[in-house]
């Protein structure tokens, strides 16, 4: 190998390779020169996708001055640097390059560390691609689910409710056909199971025998058994 210049004997550039599972949060120390961190006055971290022309692409950029919470440089010739979930969750997996460098404050500057950089495949990955739900996605419908079953309790335990004797096709449909219409009348506030797990609110407007005509229409569909109580 050429042999590396030297600013003033001892700020030497280290060659070190790097892999991160992509979408992961992970700590990077590096060693450096400068002592303590009041002789950093800029960092820079950049993971780059062709460092050998003049049109590389910038895949993550990360500096001092615009996210400070993601370096440390508590300890005096040592930085840490925080890659987030966030930062590598979009990259394709690869080979890449990086490198550190650091301003000090008679805006010198210097790279203690630079290499290549592997982003490797996330096997677990907060993915909304079919089959799989998101972390995200998989919380807020688990919050659903239990709002549901307190909702369908609630219903098979009281006894104002009746359940459908002919299925509700949605769209512009105004009628219900339940079992038992008669605990039903005008001005009732109801509530119906709808066959994706959710529920419509509706107002009676009128009864006849065991039907029920509402206010509004229901928009999704209903099969035979689906309960419709009184709120």
């Amino acid at each position: 190998m050429p042999e590396q210049l030297l600013y003033n004997d001892i700020r030497k550039t280290e060659d070190k390779d790097k892999s991160l599972p992509r979408g992961d949060d992970r700590h990077f120390p590096f060693d450096h020169v400068l002592g303590p961190s009041s002789a950093i006055k800029e960092a820079y971290f950049e993971i780059v996708e062709s460092p050998d022309t003049n049109s590389e692409t910038v895949l993550v950029a990360l500096s001092l001055d615009e996210h400070a919470d993601q370096w440390d440089f508590t300890t005096d010739n040592r930085g840490i640097i925080l890659i987030t979930y966030d930062d590598t969750k979009g990259l394709t997996v690869g080979s890449y390059s990086f490198a550190v460098e650091l301003i000090d404050q008679t805006d010198q500057h210097y790279t203690p560390v630079r290499g290549s950089f592997e982003i490797t495949a996330d096997i677990i990955n907060d993915s909304e691609t079919a089959p799989y739900l998101s972390w995200t996605t998989r919380a807020d419908l688990t919050t659903d689910i239990a709002a549901l079953e307190v909702e369908m309790i609630q219903m098979q335990t009281c006894g104002n409710f009746s359940e459908l004797t002919v299925a509700a096709t949605g769209g512009s449909q105004a009628t219900l056909d339940v079992a038992n219409g008669a605990i039903f009348t005008a001005a009732d506030n109801i509530r119906l199971v709808l066959d994706d797990g959710t529920y419509e609110d509706d107002v009676v407007d009128s009864v006849s025998s065991n039907e029920l005509t509402l206010t509004g229409t229901i928009a999704g569909e209903a099969a035979i058994g689906n309960k419709v109580r009184i709120l």
